[in-house]
């Protein structure tokens, strides 16, 4: 059970994540990435706010939660969901992108450097990493 101080926590949490994207999300359309997505609660924003956004997770429970979000907000067709790791990166399918979201991610990556070193990779030049590392 989540109690309500965690909660807050939270709430708070990603209302400071959105403000410090806001501005790298007020301009034409982006190719974003959502490592690590979960059940899509900030890609489903991201594509709201009318950019293309792929979303990664292991959990394919999480990946379809996510579908149904973006199909429930009228953004399906904006999001595309993967079940995979930051391991997906490595094939070169994917990217580039214009901004890469990596939220507590890392502290379940295998190797988080070569991780990091993955997230550049598929990063346009002059792209943006969005990193947040939990203690």
């Amino acid at each position: 059970m989540v109690d309500g101080s965690s909660q807050r926590r939270t709430h708070v949490r990603s209302a400071l994540i959105w403000d410090a994207l806001v501005p790298l999300l007020d301009h034409d359309p982006l190719a974003v990435l959502d490592m690590g997505g979960g059940s899509g609660a900030m890609a489903v924003r991201v594509a709201e706010a009318g950019h293309a956004i792929t979303l990664i997770d292991p959990s394919p429970d999480a990946v379809a939660a996510a579908e149904r979000r973006a199909d429930e907000q009228g953004v399906a067709g904006l999001l595309t969901a993967i079940v995979g790791d930051v391991d997906s990166l490595v094939e070169g399918t994917l990217g580039p992108f214009d901004l890469v979201l990596c939220h507590d991610v890392l502290g379940v990556a295998t190797d988080p450097v070569e991780a990091v070193a993955q997230l550049h990779g598929v990063l346009r030049p002059g792209g943006h990493l969005s990193l947040l590392v939990g203690q």
